[in-house]
Parts: C-alpha cells; structure tokens; sequence
C-alpha cells in the first residue's frame, strides 16, 4: 500500500522538475526572440533558430508532464481505492466503480 505512494509522489516531483526545465525553455525563447528585434544578419537567424529549438523542446517536455501527471492521477485514484477498500482493486472493480459514479451523477443532472 505505502508503495504505490510512493510511485506517484516521485511521479509529480518528477513532473514537477520538467516543468521548471520547460520554463527555462520559455524564458529562453522569449529572450532569443526579443534579443532577435535588434540583432542582424547571421545572428538574427540563429538567434531565431535557437528560439525555435527551445520552442520545440519545450513541446516535449510539456507532453512528458501531462503523461506523468496522467499516470501520477491514476496511481493516486487506486491509491484512494484501495484505502478505502482495504486491498488492491481489480481492474474490473475500478470500471465497476466508474461506472457506478458515472450513473449517479447521470441521475443528479
């Protein structure tokens, strides 16, 4: 039981260590295209290039995030589950209490 929270706390420190690299990123490319007004010639276009790797990389980071946190999500809904129900549940389990809350707030609305 303890390990599964540990998984998804390791999961969002994780996540939350390529978020700060993915600011950089952007602080990053925010400077090469504001430095790119004043620059000329070759420089402009590196400096725009670099931008546009920053930009690129940051993409890439971003979507590593949301998978982590995806999964982080997860572990920590089973984690929940499993407090509650003293034991592991079944995948089936889990759709079945899905299911259960997805009919009763259908019925509410």
């Amino acid at each position: 039981m303890e390990d599964i929270s540990h998984y998804y706390h390791w999961l969002f420190v994780k996540a939350g260590r390529y978020e700060l690299w993915r600011k950089v990123l952007l602080y990053i490319t925010v400077i090469l295209l504001s430095a790119s007004i004043y620059l000329k010639g070759y420089i402009l276009y590196s400096s725009t290039l670099l931008a546009l790797i920053a930009q690129i990389a940051s993409w890439v980071y971003k979507t590593k995030i949301e998978s982590l946190n995806s999964l982080a999500h997860d572990l920590h809904n089973i984690h929940i589950i499993a407090m509650a129900y003293d034991k592991i549940p079944s995948q089936f389990e889990l759709s079945h209490l899905k299911s259960r809350v997805g009919l009763w707030a259908a019925t509410k609305v």
